[in-house]
């Protein structure tokens, strides 16, 4: 179907209204003006000289629907702004802020009622010395206007604005297209239109990006795939399994899995789904995929709802580990990306602008001089994000899939390492979003290229590409934290693909969500932003940020490009995380097995109530008072940051608010006249006799059922999780109840543990009164702090630095465990 055709208006006065890109390119930079001077000269050439006030007051009396619009929409003045920037003394500074507020709408408090033409009416000398100012882009390719606005020509300011601002296209055939990547929407995206372009696109992408894209040769195949279509081309759905089956191309399905789906692949049903699927029965996410790949005459699709046992957790962890292999080898991924779960579909007719939409035509000047026309509307649901850009498993699968069609809000859009800089490769609107900054939970176009440059030998891995690397892996971080998760747990496994990928990039060993050659440094990350509660089921060892929930920051890391060995005070002595399946080395680690040892000086300290902040990113401080060990023996208060919300509540208190806490040294300084330290906030716990038996016997019957010499589960995989776990318990409860013990069922071990858990912890503590073995210290992180003291001069530094500053000077380092 064809796009829903706008009803631009046009008249002799919006012909005076012209998007110049030929003179709107940033200007030369002049060094007899200065960096201020020229940005100022930047943006007043945005200003339209020859359209004045009086010009846009005598336009709207005339007809012109465009001049109307911006005297009767909700504007902004610059009083509105500029309370925000009262504090700045330096004048020419301030008046830079107030300018730069003016580009953000949410700086300024709704007013619907205040208009341009309502000022007017109140001041009109105010109004005199005005003329047009556009609100877009610099670059040739305007996404959209953001505001009309008044410049004051006196002042050289943008003095009014309009809040709102419109989006911009241009049609196939127009000069502007070749600057101008947005296009109509086509509101059919299920269309044999459509169906036709993409055919078009995978046509191109195939013989015209061989040097880009890989070729469809890999020999490798999922170990389940859903039939779509038999081998005469007929309709069929059904499940199969593959290792009979000669490799035929197959298309996976990325999309937001949402509420439980009704029809799921389990060990009781996938028996059934070998034999037929009901198609009514699937969400229509599903459906559509179906569709697509039958259009496309690809016979296999690959679900992981269907295509993975979803109660065995053998299955489910192996085909994890074999995602970065279903994406990176799939003849190209369905992206459902406008659909907030399965049963929404993405082949629905989408919302486009219609003729009730205001929409007006403007002429363009093309950087080459020829002239085009563009046309702005405004749109309601005026939005680039999709919900599946929210999802944490989807951005690896994103990442890894070196050909994908995504179906969003507003467009059709093919992306291969071929066409990521070309336009025309979507049926309608933005052709790229990638690079937008704005929007933390896309990944930065840098690191989805270098995501696919990583088959790298690591002979050819230099100190800059590892380097590089590393920076992209945590921005990588720091893009996925902010997806969401519909199981906490997984926040190690639905990154794993990538680390498997990185790993062989960086030539380094993963633990857990971090490096082993830059561990050290990396263990001062921070959750940036809004903290939340402890998770509650384990999800990674506390040294990991894999461990909590929210936005990791490695800003704090001071190794990555500057620090020395000589600023380490702490030494990495040992970190082997136990793995939960050996057969998938970036995958999940077992809890209590997954220790970091470190050799470093502690200091005790007492963490005090919550402060409020200052800060926007924050809404409450947390600080740590010590004893500084020095020569005055006064107290000092640091600020700290603490990785979740509710610490204080699962901690016992001193007195009222204040907790007892460790503080660890990683690093140290004396530089000039500041001396900085950083390092890790730490909670102490002991081990008794007891536990640390339980954790040998888990990590013996760990190690027997890697060698196959545990009873066989394969009849009843809901035991598997639990297997380990039950043998911790028989063996605590033969130790108290006796040999008996031993034929108990795994019911009846679990049945005791839950109702006589209250008599086992009494028994369990007189036997430990009468134990003479000392119990064992270990430490989870709970936080990291990073205090930087400064002195007026040089004499001042001399004098007293390290009399003032080196707090851990009379601690003895030690061996400290982290679980």
């Amino acid at each position: 179907m064809a796009p829903v055709v706008l009803r631009p208006h046009s008249c002799r006065y919006c012909e005076k209204i012209v998007v110049d890109r030929e003179h709107r390119t940033p200007r030369r930079f002049n060094h007899d003006r200065g960096p201020s001077d020229s940005h100022d000269a930047k943006t007043e050439a945005k200003a339209l000289f020859a359209f004045t006030w009086v010009d846009l007051v005598e336009a709207s009396g005339n007809g012109c629907r465009l001049c109307s619009w911006i005297l009767d929409e909700e504007c902004i003045i610059l009083k509105n702004v500029s309370a925000h920037c009262s504090d700045i003394a330096n004048g020419e500074l301030r008046k830079a802020m107030e300018q730069a507020a003016m580009w953000i709408p949410a700086m300024a408090p709704s007013c619907p009622e205040q208009t341009m033409r309502q000022l007017a009416t109140e001041r009109p000398e105010d109004f005199e010395n005005m003329c047009l100012f556009l609100g877009a882009q610099d670059n040739a390719d305007i996404v959209r206007v953001e505001f009309i606005g008044l410049w004051d020509r006196a002042n050289k300011r943008i003095a009014c604005r309009t809040r709102r601002g419109f989006r911009v296209q241009t049609s196939e055939g127009n000069p502007a297209a070749a600057y101008i990547t947005t296009r109509p929407i086509d509101n059919e995206p299920g269309s044999l239109e459509t169906a036709a372009k993409i055919s078009l696109w995978r046509d191109a992408c195939l013989k015209e990006h061989s040097n880009s894209c890989p070729t469809l040769r890999s020999a490798f195949v999922p170990k389940r795939l859903i039939e779509v279509q038999d081998s005469k081309g007929s309709d069929c759905l059904r499940l199969c399994a593959t290792q009979h089956s000669a490799h035929s191309p197959y298309i996976p399905l990325s999309y937001c899995w949402g509420e439980d789906q009704a029809i799921t692949s389990t060990t009781a049903t996938v028996s059934t789904w070998m034999e037929s699927i009901p198609y009514a029965q699937l969400p229509r996410t599903l459906q559509d995929a179906i569709t697509i790949c039958r259009n496309l005459e690809v016979r296999f699709l690959w679900v992981d709802a269907l295509c993975i046992i979803q109660d065995d957790d053998r299955d489910r962890s192996q085909q994890i580990a074999q995602m970065p292999q279903i994406y990176r080898n799939g003849y190209l991924t369905i992206a459902a990306a406008s659909a907030s779960d399965a049963s929404k579909g993405f082949l629905y007719k989408r919302y486009s602008p219609n003729s009730e939409t205001p929409a007006f035509t403007l002429p363009y000047v093309c950087p080459n001089s020829e002239r085009g026309n563009i046309t702005i509307f405004s749109l309601d649901r005026d939005s680039d994000s999709n919900p599946l850009d929210t999802r944490a498993w989807t951005l690896q699968e994103r990442l890894l899939s070196p050909r994908m069609l995504e179906f969003s809000e507003h467009q059709v859009r093919w992306l291969c390492r071929g066409s990521l800089d070309k336009p025309g490769w979507t049926n309608g609107w933005v052709v790229t979003t990638e690079s937008d900054s704005s929007k933390q939970n896309i990944l930065p176009r840098e690191v989805f290229n270098r995501a696919f440059d990583i088959a790298r030998s690591a002979s050819q891995v230099d100190e800059t590409n590892l380097r590089g690397g590393k920076r992209d892996w945590y921005s990588l971080v720091q893009a996925y934290t902010h997806r969401k998760l519909t199981r906490p747990t997984d926040r190690i496994l639905a990154l794993s693909g990538l680390a498997k990928e990185y790993s062989a990039a960086l030539d380094d060993e993963y633990l857990a969500g971090m490096w082993r050659k830059s561990l050290f440094t990396e263990l001062l990350w921070s959750v940036q932003g809004t903290t939340y509660p402890a998770p509650t089921s384990f999800q990674g060892p506390s040294w990991s940020w894999t461990s909590v929930n929210g936005v990791i920051d490695f800003e704090g890391q001071y190794g990555s490009d500057y620090g020395t060995n000589e600023q380490a005070r702490a030494k990495v002595l040992e970190c082997e995380p136990m793995l939960v399946e050996d057969s998938a080395p970036f995958g999940a680690v077992e809890e209590n097995l997954s220790s970091l040892t470190l050799e470093a000086r502690l200091l005790p300290a007492l963490l005090l109530p919550p402060q409020a902040s200052n800060s926007y990113s924050r809404a409450e401080e947390n600080h740590a008072t010590i004893m500084k060990m020095s020569d005055d023996g006064k107290t000092q208060q640091v600020k700290v940051n603490i990785d979740t919300s509710d610490l204080r509540t699962r901690m016992p208190a001193v007195t009222s608010g204040i907790t007892e806490v460790v503080l660890l040294e990683l690093h140290s300084v004396f530089m000039g006249s500041q001396w900085s330290t950083k390092g890790l906030v730490l909670r102490s716990e002991t081990l008794s006799h007891l536990q640390k038996e339980a954790i040998k016997l888990r990590l013996a019957a760990k190690k027997e059922k890697n060698r196959g010499e545990v009873v066989d589960d394969e009849a009843d995989p809901q035991s598997r999780s639990s297997a380990i776990q039950t043998a911790a318990l028989r063996y605590q409860f033969r130790r108290f109840l006796g040999a008996e013990v031993n034929a108990w069922s795994m019911e009846q071990v679990w049945d005791y543990a839950r109702t006589q858990s209250s008599q086992l912890l009494r028994m369990q503590t007189k036997k430990n009164r009468q134990r003479s073995e000392p119990e064992e210290q270990v430490f989870y992180r709970i936080g990291m702090f990073d205090y930087t003291s400064s002195f007026w001069d040089q004499a001042a530094y001399d004098s007293c630095a390290r009399r003032e500053c080196d707090w851990f000077k009379y601690c003895v380092p030690r061996v400290v465990k982290i679980l």
